[in-house]
């Protein structure tokens, strides 16, 4: 929970809500051939309102003309259907026709009819999917009334159902999505809409976030969290392009350090016990009950409290990878290999490894394994890893256990990115042809991310010049692979690599 649900104070608690007129009016349509009954109809129901809201009547006089209607006309909530119009069944085919061909099962259908032999009650309810059946004799204004409200609030709670069940699709849908600060947005945007929903207010709110100073990379700086409505194109944008009129209540309300309400809109200020500062806008109908508030109060908590978390992971993570570039570079150092070798190496992995299938995640992990591909020859001697000359057969055993070194060395961790690490570490220098080493494994029983590094590090090494001998232009590298292919390297990454001839120059800055 966070330190406090700052408000501005209010006149009174005890006041009641104030409700501002929506005029989008609820549409009813009369079918009837009889031209009287819509007269007489709209004459009596006129000045009807239901939660505020006016009726705005269609007038179809057959059944084909209701069906075109239907067709074209949307959110229609109650049919008065007569039965017998041009055919004996005329509003039953209607009927058959929203529901069945539509697959409309929100629109409230009453029949209507002066003839009710015609059709019995008990099966065209049945059958038909109606929700009333009356005689057009004993429809009295007092009924007439009582027919609307209850249809009308029967079509509203089922739209408001739907609308649930919705956005409950969208929220669960996002849930398996928020692995990052970014896919935060879409999940905490679902369940703002859901919650508006719930408490009755428009859907149009934006929720920014400011983040704490243990975000160092984004301290000060204000992120659009959540959006909804006509707001939903804000998700990406910073506090600094917000509407002015919502920028400026989000200043005042980060002036006076508590929410406020304007003419249309209420804006809530949180603070977290992480330090981080929330600002919550929403275009009001209503004043917003202080339970609702509450409510509206957890949810910025919660949602400010996980993008912290998923913050700080984030930033643990880019730490992680920046001391692993380190490790990498500093192992490098010691040899002749100039800087940036071991970034490469990971970028042109990752490449390799995307091109060739791998999921998104075995992606990343063997972007952030590859720079320690060679951490095993810290066990070497200075002399053996600047000699340029041939090795005896002494020397190239021993520098052939600095795969084995790294492997030991990585594989104390069980943490996933470790593991893979030291796979790569141990078979980076086997050969497809099984001629590598330490364990002269072939083929696909090399682990892929090892023939993947194999082929990166050789091809980023080829291009690069050493103290020993120039650098080679990409089109003699690229000669040089395919020589190789099938014996040193595993052909279908040797493919790989020599379809992507331009991206990876960039990678290579050649």
């Amino acid at each position: 929970m966070s330190e406090g649900f700052l408000f501005a104070n209010e006149q009174s608690s005890a006041t009641t809500p104030k409700e501002v007129i929506s005029e989008k009016p609820w549409k009813v349509m009369i079918v009837d051939d009889d031209k009287a009954v819509h007269q007489v109809t709209k004459m009596v129901m006129s000045g009807f309102r239901f939660d505020d809201r006016p009726v705005q009547f269609l007038s179809a006089f057959s059944g084909r003309e209701a069906k075109d209607m239907i067709a074209e006309e949307e959110d229609i909530a109650l049919i008065l259907l007569d039965v017998v119009m041009e055919s004996d069944d005329a509003g039953l085919e209607v009927a058959r026709y929203i529901r069945q061909e539509l697959h409309n099962n929100i629109t409230r259908i009453v029949l209507r009819t002066g003839q009710p032999g015609q059709a019995p009650e008990d099966d065209v309810i049945r059958n038909y999917d109606i929700n009333d059946y009356k005689d057009k004799t004993e429809l009295t204004k007092t009924k007439l009334v009582t027919l609307f409200y209850s249809a009308l609030r029967s079509y509203r709670d089922i739209c408001m159902i739907n609308e649930s069940r919705g956005g409950l699709r969208r929220v669960i849908q996002a849930i398996t999505s928020v692995q990052d600060a970014s896919s935060l947005k879409q999940f905490a945007s679902a369940i703002l809409e859901q919650l508006l929903g719930l408490l009755g207010l428009p859907s149009d709110a934006v929720f920014c976030h400011s983040l704490s100073t243990f975000s160092v990379k984004n301290a000060g700086s204000f992120k659009v969290m959540a959006a909804t409505g006509d707001m939903a194109e804000l998700l990406e944008n910073e506090f600094e392009i917000l509407d002015p009129r919502i920028a400026a209540a989000f200043g005042e309300a980060m002036d006076m350090r508590r929410g406020h309400y304007g003419d249309d809109y209420f804006i809530g200020f949180y603070r977290t016990a992480r330090g981080s500062e929330n600002l919550l806008y929403i275009k009001k109908n209503r004043e917003i009950a202080l339970a609702d508030r509450q409510l509206l109060e957890l949810y910025a908590d919660n949602v400010a409290c996980t993008y912290d978390r998923l913050l700080l992971a984030e930033e643990a993570m880019s730490s992680q990878q920046d001391l692993i570039h380190l490790l990498g570079e500093a192992v490098e150092q010691r040899s002749d290999t100039e800087g940036q070798h071991v970034s490469r190496v990971a970028d042109l992995a990752a490449l390799i490894a995307r091109e060739y299938g791998l999921n998104a995640f075995e992606v990343e992990l063997i972007r952030m394994a590859a720079p320690l591909h060679d951490v095993g020859n810290i066990s070497l001697g200075d002399a053996l890893v600047h000699q340029t000359t041939v090795y005896t057969e002494q020397q190239r055993a021993e520098m052939q256990q600095h795969a084995q070194v790294g492997y030991e060395l990585l594989s104390r961790s069980d943490e996933p990115m470790m593991r893979l690490a030291a796979a790569i570490a141990h078979e980076h220098h086997e050969r497809w042809d099984g001629q590598g080493y330490p364990q002269k494994s072939q083929g696909e029983d090399i682990h892929i991310a090892g023939r993947i590094v194999a082929l990166a590090d050789s091809l980023d090494a080829m291009t690069h010049e050493r103290t020993y001998r120039p650098a080679k232009s990409l089109t003699e590298a690229y000669t040089e692979l395919k020589a190789q292919s099938g014996t040193q390297f595993d052909p279908r990454l040797v493919d790989i690599v020599l379809a992507n001839e331009e991206a990876i120059a960039k990678i290579l800055q050649i």
